[in-house]
Formats: C-alpha cells, sequence, structure tokens
C-alpha cells in the first residue's frame, strides 16, 4: 500500500505515532468523510495555531474543506454541523407517470436506460433509468438484479505481524519539497520520515537506515515502481539494479513492487 505524506509547519516530534489515515497517496487522490470527532479535532489544532493544509492532509480532505469548516465555527462559535450522509431522496413518482412508463415499455420493450431517453424526449418527463426499472419490476415487466444489488467486496493488504512489511512513499509538497515516510504496515507505526529538496534514492536510502537503526530491520519492504526505489528494464540491461534495491539486498530485505495502477495491491 502507497503511503502519503504531510509537512508540519512546526518541527515534528521525534517520536511520529500516526494512523494510517493520515496520508493519501499522490495516485489515489480520494476524499474520506468526515465525522463529528474530526471536526472537534479539526477545531481544536486550527485553535492551536495549525494550519488548514497540514489538517487538510492528515484529515484526506481538501484544503478549501478545512477553510469551510474554521469560517463556520467563526461565524457562529459552535462546532459546525454535518449533513445527513446519502443522496437526497426525489419527489414520489406521480401515478401518470409510472402509467406512462409501462404505457411506453410495451409499445416498444426496450430497457430501462432507453426508457428515461424516451420519457425525457418525447414527454418531457424526467425519471432515473434506476426508478424506471423499480416500476417495470413491481409491475412484472423486469427481473430483480440480484449480482448488481451486491456490494463490491475489497479486502485491504495487510500483515498480522508488525516488522514483517514497511511501506515506503514519497509525495511532493505545496511548495516543492519533498516528504518521505516508511511505515510499518501491522501496526500503522511511522518508523521513519524525512523532508528533502529533491526526492532520491540517496535520500530513500537515509531515511530508510535511520528507520531500522532505531526499529530494526523489516522482513519487506514495499514501495511503488518510482525511479527512486526500482530499475525499470532498460536500466536494468544498462547499469543493473537500482542504488535502493541494492541497498535491500544487502540488509537481506525482500524488495516487493505495488501492481500498477493498484498502489494498495502487490
Amino acid at each position: 500500500m502507497s503511503l502519503a505524506h504531510f509537512c508540519p509547519k512546526a518541527a515534528p516530534s521525534p517520536l511520529l505515532l500516526l494512523s494510517c489515515n493520515n496520508f493519501t497517496t499522490h495516485r489515489r487522490r480520494f476524499m474520506v468523510k468526515l465525522n463529528d470527532r474530526k471536526i472537534r479535532w479539526i477545531i481544536h489544532e486550527k485553535l492551536r495555531g495549525r494550519g488548514a493544509g497540514e489538517l487538510a492532509l492528515i484529515q484526506r480532505v481538501s484544503h478549501r474543506r478545512i477553510e469551510q469548516i474554521w469560517q463556520a465555527y467563526k461565524r457562529t462559535g459552535i462546532l459546525p454541523a454535518l449533513k445527513t450522509p446519502g443522496r437526497r431522496r426525489g419527489p414520489p413518482v406521480r401515478l401518470h407517470d409510472a402509467a406512462l412508463v409501462l404505457k411506453t415499455y410495451d409499445e416498444l420493450k426496450v430497457n430501462a436506460l432507453t426508457l428515461e431517453r424516451v420519457l425525457r424526449d418525447a414527454y418531457g418527463i424526467k425519471l432515473s433509468h434506476n426508478r424506471i426499472h423499480i416500476i417495470l419490476k413491481e409491475a412484472g415487466r423486469a427481473l430483480p438484479q440480484p449480482s448488481k444489488q451486491k456490494r463490491r467486496k475489497w479486502v485491504r493488504y495487510e500483515r498480522e505481524h508488525s516488522m514483517s512489511l514497511w511501506h515506503m512513499d514519497w509525495k511532493q509538497l505545496w511548495d516543492g519539497r519533498w516528504w518521505i515516510a516508511a511505515e510499518d504496515d501491522a501496526s500503522r507505526l511511522i518508523v521513519g520520515y524525512g523532508e528533502f529538496q529533491e526526492a532520491t534514492a540517496e535520500h530513500t536510502i537515509q531515511v530508510l537506515k535511520q528507520a531500522i537503526d532505531k526499529h530494526g530491520r523489516p522482513r519487506e519492504v514495499l514501495t511503488d515502481r518510482g525511479s527512486q526505489f526500482h530499475a525499470n528494464e532498460g536500466e536494468r540491461r544498462e547499469k543493473g539494479i537500482s542504488q535502493f534495491e541494492a541497498f535491500l539486498a544487502e540488509q537481506g530485505i525482500k524488495h516487493i513492487l505495488c501492481r500498477v495502477n493498484h498502489p494498495q495491491r502487490v
């Protein structure tokens, strides 16, 4: 699993215990929903003087979202309340529209997606194909589709024991500097980190050496296929393995590469 990182404005604490939820990858930019506890923490940290950019990276939300929460708190003096999650329910389907759906289906014998366009273009009725399918199903014109109703299963790659696998990854910050961190897969402990002007193999090895000196050697290290970690086929033919790979070999550490476009899987 690839890491993402944050850059504190103040000097980092010697012991940095952070959850993996405090990171986001540079390949997968997704937002995590806030809750009341996280909003209380954001307000508390803002009152202590921490920057919105840092808090946004930690909570994996946008800088704008942090500012919205902070401005709402400054205006009212109370914690902002979250809206009810989920989509807003639309108005109930009128009997006339439902009858027209069934009439059009009986005439054309087409699927709900096509009916959605026909009803919109011919009659000016805006019904989603999902609602049309429900109408057809309740009237016995369509069959249930259980395969589309199942929740997609996704199992996160995670080790059971600490020191069996560390993750490493680089993240470029908004001011052009680079941040690297190494994280233990099982415990989610940040075992090493550093901030540099350039993302190089030398700096990668430096951070890993410091982590090993402090915590010991992991059995395996998982990275992406960046040039700081891995030599591609052309480079291997010309120069051999990368500097980072050579260091891992010297330490007896197995190097695992993420799958392409799947930073959390191998």
